[in-house]
């Protein structure tokens, strides 16, 4: 006997039944940034460090993400100009300083040019500080490019000395820094993520209001069987083979458009689903549902909406798991104790020959799917009563009704 422990087990289904009306998904449903990529034009969006100048505009275009902020230029330059007026009979020594070169946050003071004219003449001079760096100059057109310490407030700039008129212009190079990039990286990524995350809410929300309208109620209670087996089947092959079923693609497109098989992929393919449908009873499986708790929390809500007027068949659609027990086909019991053991399939070999004991013809594989479901009767049969709220439009009741005897 094999056991298997399936989560959300009509997950699938539900999903299929909500797409199928198209009318009521009007967006297509968002990839996750941190696993989505396009043939090398972008790489996953896995963090923010993975946002950069040339692909931003991409993600945001991506989501719709339309308040992304630009990246900053890379360099800023601030420049300021001092002057003193000559005053007659005014003073000759002066100490000036100045604040007023600030640097914008996330940049950092690279290079400073400082040049200076001022009235020169004997004992005439300007010397002082900008940054850590000294200047000095006793000629008037002074020019001089000053390599500072990145600095990231202010630049200090301070001249003392002797005269009595000046002019002077200050320019310094900012160079955007490591952490006002990085600043700006997590800014956009949190753009980016919050629109994808929109976007995959109001993906969500039409999803949800499509699944808790779905119900096939008055669907014949066995074709709900079958589609409870199919589906528990279909989840438990996968939990068995650890296989999503991709490589199954022996049915193609040909270059016209028409279906057409392919021979070596239909022969590899065709072993491996005869030999699951032949080695497990599939039509004796035994299941049982558990409540919807045992889901995704998110979908609770949207869960225990769902209903149908088959009971059997709400149990199936809420069911947060289900356990299935299947038994194996006595004939195929050690191969498929091989398979668990090593997760080969017959050894790398084709299935029986027909004269093969394992070999299970077609015949007896119909025949133990039409016949054997109901197990074998043990003892006498005892005869059951039900209600029923069938009517008989009669004045008279026939004496030969079953309980109505005299």
């Amino acid at each position: 006997m094999l056991e298997f422990l399936i989560p959300e087990p009509a997950a699938y289904h539900i999903y299929s039944n909500a797409f199928s009306k198209k009318e009521g998904v009007t967006i297509a449903k968002p990839i996750d940034p941190k696993t989505h990529s396009n043939e090398g034009l972008i790489n996953p969006l896995k963090s923010f460090k993975d946002i950069d100048r040339s692909n931003y505009h991409l993600w945001a275009t991506l989501y719709n993400a339309h308040d992304i902020p630009i990246p900053p230029t890379e360099f800023v330059i601030i420049a300021k100009s001092y002057a003193l007026d000559y005053t007659p009979g005014g003073k000759l020594w002066h100490s000036k300083e100045f604040n007023d070169l600030t640097v914008p946050a996330g940049y950092e003071a690279k290079i400073a040019e400082v040049r200076i004219a001022f009235s020169s003449g004997s004992n005439r001079y300007i010397q002082g500080y900008i940054g850590r760096h000294f200047i000095h100059t006793y000629s008037n057109g002074h020019g001089r490019k000053i390599i500072l310490n990145n600095e990231t407030d202010i630049v200090p700039f301070s001249i003392r000395g002797n005269f009595d008129e000046y002019a002077i212009n200050v320019e310094v190079i900012c160079q955007l820094s490591s952490n006002g990039y990085e600043k700006w990286q997590k800014e956009a990524y949190g753009t980016i993520i919050n629109a994808y995350n929109t976007m995959k809410s109001e993906y969500d929300n039409q999803v949800a209001s499509l699944e808790t309208s779905i119900s096939i109620s008055g669907q014949n209670p066995a074709e709900n069987r079958k589609v409870e087996k199919t589906e528990l089947k279909k989840w438990a092959i996968e939990l068995l083979t650890l296989q999503r079923f991709e490589g199954f693609n022996a049915m193609h497109r040909a270059i016209d458009g028409h279906p057409e098989i392919n021979f070596n992929e239909a022969i590899n393919e065709g072993n491996f689903v005869k030999f699951f449908e032949q080695s497990i009873e599939w039509e004796n499986m035994t299941y049982l549902f558990y409540p919807y708790f045992w889901g995704k929390r998110e979908r609770w809500s949207t869960i225990r909406q769902l209903s149908d007027t088959d009971h059997s068949f709400s149990e199936f659609l809420k069911a947060g798991y289900a356990r299935v027990v299947v038994p194996v086909n006595p004939k195929f019991t050690e191969a498929i104790l091989h398979y668990l053991n090593s997760g080969e399939i017959w050894l790398g070999e084709a299935l029986p020959a027909l004269n093969d004991e394992l070999y299970l013809s077609i015949v007896d594989e119909i025949t133990q799917s039409n016949n054997n479901t109901d197990g074998i009767p043990i003892g006498e049969p005892w005869e059951t009563r039900i209600p029923t709220n069938l009517v008989m439009l009669t004045d008279k009741i026939p004496e030969n009704l079953p309980g109505c005897g005299s």
